[in-house]
């Protein structure tokens, strides 16, 4: 999926667009959305010449023995070959590098090392003869989401000569689906797609609140042009990886849909006769089911899990002039804003800041890297002047301005901008000190929760994110004059102020004797 900018609705409003298969967002203006990919045009745009899985007679031993060598990437052993070669593994070797496998039996792949490979389909399915186009994965299974009931799956009842319904279908909605008088099939599906569309919209057979039903129909109309592709691409032969150690061959379980996928379209020639088109409907059905399998289990467990590749690898990483710790209670008085960071943090953090100010004391730079490095652990009088000089340079010598903020929550007032007013010095604290009236607005606590931060390095950033200090998130933007959640305190700390409220009270009464 791609992203892609547009409109849903009056331009001069926002609205809160819920499309099945893209993300939530409220749209102000412009949005951006997933956009549902075009088959037909990555096809066109390939790197090398695409390999047609149809084409494959699997009777044939040699003929099976190369398709899977197309599908799997195989390892021997436990380490990663540099070695370049193509797919087919016909030329290999640095004195091949760069060169085409080409030939009858070629795959007609660059010759380079594995990790220089592009992450491209090679292998392609395309629609049989008598079948007009494969329905788009991402918008099949929008509409089989929205066209099941009791898990009775209205689309491939529609699509599927041989699909059995299960045994609880219910009936009022049986009966109200059949009074349409739909045309059957995969291939009527694709000819007759509009009206088809437009009857289940009318008649109100997608599940869903009307507004949900509404917006779904514009989502289908508004990608019309990509509803139906010739052909589907089987995914790279780099995330299909076999290891054979100790003469077992591992794989991993997951890659059995998409595989299952493969082997319906190849094996539906395999006895040498035309199959009927109600044979061609059922395993194209089949395949696409087998295939969003495949990518629905990839995209909900490999990519978007918290131990998934999106949060490791996208949301997850560090980029510079970051820092992240473990948050505690500031318990001396102090404004709102205020934030006290620990030693060794901020000697990182602010290197290049206090390596400045050593130059210009004269310290030369191996002086500095070795001073910095050698009491990132341990307290430095000479350090601690220093970044008390850098506080006091600050705009009114309030701080230096730095965002703080709670991954991956992205709700009003989960990130906040505070002043860094203090480095403690004490190098055996670690953790970041803040005041207890900014915790409900990341809905955080002092029970280990960790929070992420940034310093504002210019006067113009710092001038920016001055839209997320704390007050300014105290009123409902909803409601006028009504105080936002993003206020409040724990109920321990009320309980604890309650407490000595009650105790001071109760001290200043004068007592009999």
């Amino acid at each position: 999926m791609r992203k892609e900018k547009h409109y849903f609705g009056d331009r001069r409003h926002a609205h809160r667009v819920s499309m099945p298969g893209a993300m939530n967002r409220i749209v102000n203006r412009k949005g951006v959305y997933l956009k549902v990919v075009d088959f037909d045009a990555m096809f066109n745009a390939l790197s090398h010449p695409a390999i047609i899985v149809n084409d494959f007679d699997i009777s044939s031993e040699s003929e099976r023995a190369r398709l899977n060598s197309l599908i799997y990437t195989r390892y021997d052993g436990d380490t990663l070959s540099n070695i370049p070669s193509c797919d087919c593994g016909r030329l290999t070797g640095e004195r091949n590098k760069g060169r085409i496998c080409g030939g009858p039996k070629g795959c007609g792949q660059l010759v380079v090392p594995v990790t220089e490979k592009k992450l491209e389909s090679l292998l392609w399915m395309e629609a049989p003869d008598g079948i007009p186009a494969f329905v788009n994965l991402k918008i099949w299974r929008i509409l089989s989401k929205h066209l099941t009931v009791s898990s009775f799956n209205f689309l491939e009842w529609l699509t599927n000569p041989f699909y059995r319904p299960p045994v609880a279908v219910p009936q009022a909605q049986m009966a109200k689906i059949e009074r349409l008088n739909l045309p059957m099939g995969l291939s009527n599906f694709c000819r007759y797609y509009d009206q088809i569309i437009d009857s289940l919209y009318t008649n109100r057979i997608f599940t869903g609140r009307v507004q949900q039903r509404d917006k779904l129909y514009r989502f289908l109309k508004k990608f019309r042009d990509r509803t139906f592709t010739k052909r589907l691409p089987f995914p790279s032969r780099l995330g299909f990886i076999t290891e054979e150690s100790n003469g077992k061959v591992y794989a991993d379980h997951k890659m059995a849909s998409a595989l299952d996928a493969i082997w319906t379209i190849v094996s539906m020639y395999a006895n040498g006769e035309d199959p009927s088109l109600k044979m061609k409907e059922s395993r194209c059905v089949r395949a696409m089911n087998k295939l969003n399998e495949y990518y629905k289990d990839f995209e909900v467990n490999t990519a978007s899990r918290k131990e998934g590749i999106k949060r490791k690898l996208i949301y997850g990483t560090r980029p510079h002039w970051t820092y992240r710790a473990v948050i505690s209670s500031l318990h001396r008085p102090h404004n709102y804003d205020e934030l006290e960071l620990p030693w060794s943090l901020s000697t990182m953090l602010y290197k290049i800041h206090l390596a400045n100010k050593l130059l210009a004391r004269e310290f030369t730079p191996n002086e500095i890297i070795a001073l910095l490095y050698e009491n990132s652990l341990r307290y430095h009088p000479l350090l601690d002047s220093l970044f008390k000089e850098l506080i006091a340079e600050t705009p009114g010598g309030l701080g230096l301005p730095s965002t703080l903020g709670r991954n991956p929550t992205l709700r009003r007032g989960s990130i906040q901008t505070f002043k860094i007013t203090k480095i403690k010095d004490d190098p055996s604290v670690n953790t970041i000190s803040l005041s207890v009236l900014c915790l409900r607005a990341p809905n955080a606590d002092f029970d280990g929760d960790a929070l992420n931060g940034q310093p504002c390095l210019d006067n113009d950033i710092a001038e920016k994110m001055k839209r997320l200090e704390p007050h300014l998130g105290a009123m409902d933007l909803n409601k006028p004059w009504r105080v936002s959640r993003n206020l409040g305190m724990p109920t321990p700390v009320l309980s604890t102020i309650g407490a000595w409220i009650d105790e001071g009270d109760y001290v200043s009464q004068p007592r009999e004797v």
